[in-house]
């Protein structure tokens, strides 16, 4: 809405300097009307950007994951600290769109992005551990990474689930092993 505000401004702003027949306006002050507009569409720019990192967060750490992992504390435990991050946003202590406050946003959305960076490395390491030593079973496992392989995540995330397939044929032969000795 504030993108096509601005170019339905500038749009009239061209209609009327080519009309020879209305008085020109002047227009020496038109970077003031647009400060305020701009900053709005940074900021909301920003709370997009979180809503798509809590998505692909989301999209990862559930029950699917979960069932796999064998146990849901940790996975719970990275979900908790997605929300808090969110949360500091979402507390923010002054009005978000006072261009007056905008340092104090960008350090806060900074800082909202260096832990949503650790959160990430976190996650891949609760994956690589889960696919590692905490498999219930290969078919399982198996069906989660072609569940996930179509599901968006964060990249790191996404590059470290398609390098887990060596893990399951390890657990499948593990547990072809394992049915071998019985017989």
């Amino acid at each position: 809405m504030l993108e096509k505000w601005q170019d339905q401004f500038n749009k009239t702003k061209m209609d009327i300097e080519t009309e020879i027949t209305i008085r020109r306006w002047d227009f020496s002050n038109i970077k003031d009307i647009f400060v305020r507009p701009k900053h709005m569409l940074l900021i909301l720019g920003n709370f997009n950007t979180a809503c798509v990192v809590l998505q692909e967060f989301f999209a990862i750490l559930g029950n699917d994951l979960k069932a796999v992992a064998g146990s849901s504390d940790p996975i719970n435990a990275i979900t908790d600290r997605v929300k808090d991050q969110v949360r500091k946003l979402e507390t923010f202590n002054n009005d978000v769109f006072n261009p007056e406050y905008f340092t104090e946003w960008k350090t806060t959305f900074q800082t909202f992005q260096q832990q949503v960076d650790v959160i990430e490395v976190d996650t891949t390491v609760l994956i690589t551990n889960t696919f590692k030593e905490k498999l219930n079973s290969s078919e399982g496992a198996f069906e989660l990474l072609s569940k996930f392989k179509n599901v968006k995540t964060r990249p790191r995330i996404e590059d470290e689930l398609s390098g887990k397939y060596k893990n399951v044929l390890a657990r499948y032969k593990e547990e072809l092993k394992n049915m071998e000795d019985l017989f």
